[in-house]
């Protein structure tokens, strides 16, 4: 699954010779928190979101340094700091620095922006056209999206199972694979031994719970450091 298979299109865009009062109107309208900001062919030329009209001289929230902090602070950086508080229009207030995804992006490649990034939406381009916007909301679209029905736990024999669920555990940094012993009989996967943490053994009983063919868990694991 990629971007444009759960994007939210057309996108809601603002003009950048549109006045900051009107980019407001719309975000509260639609209850959005960011607009991307488009030319007459439709490019993407910036965002605004909220985070840009929290520190206005409307609402005498003008962010004022201290005179010290001024000091090591660039002229450049303060420019910018007043256009964003006294501005009138969305030009002079939006953020050009824009992180976009194409179309053909992953799904797991626009979930990892958005977590990276802090941000709850990214604009979707083809080439330097605005196409459409995925959000944090969309990425529910393939989470929901209904998965292939996996074979019958019949169709897996339990050396087969077995073998998986220790190949999962090698490849988890979290688990030391020589402290679990798995032993599956009838597609019940029986698990002993030891896990420091509880965050450890829920993570262990998620491995084996989607390990395909599992279909019970006979789960003997103890949690806690060693007895003395």
């Amino acid at each position: 699954m990629i971007a444009k298979d759960i994007m939210s299109a057309p996108a809601i865009t603002i003009s950048p010779d549109a006045t900051v009062l009107e980019a407001a109107r719309l975000m509260l309208e639609h209850r959005i928190s960011g607009l991307p900001v488009t030319d007459a062919s439709g490019a993407l030329v910036g965002m605004i979101t909220q985070g840009d009209l929290m520190r206005r001289t409307e609402i005498g929230a003008v962010k004022r340094p201290s005179w010290w902090l001024r000091l090591f602070t660039s002229d450049g950086a303060m420019a910018a700091d007043y256009a964003r508080a006294h501005g009138r229009f969305v030009r002079e207030v939006m953020s050009r620095s824009i992180i976009a995804v194409e179309e053909t992006a992953s799904v797991a490649r626009v979930a990892e922006l958005l977590d990276q990034l802090g941000v709850k939406r990214l604009p979707v381009v083809s080439g330097r056209r605005l196409t459409g916007i995925v959000s944090r909301h969309d990425l529910l679209k393939a989470l929901i999206a209904a998965p292939t029905a996996p074979a019958p736990a019949s169709a897996y024999s339990d050396a087969a199972i077995a073998s998986a669920i220790r190949a999962a555990m090698a490849d988890a940094a979290w688990i030391d694979q020589a402290q679990i012993v798995v032993v599956v009989a009838a597609g019940t996967a029986r698990l002993e031994g030891r896990v420091s943490t509880t965050s450890q053994h829920l993570a262990l009983r998620t491995l084996v719970e989607n390990t395909p063919g599992v279909a019970a868990i006979d789960d003997r694991v103890t949690v806690g450091s060693s007895p003395a």
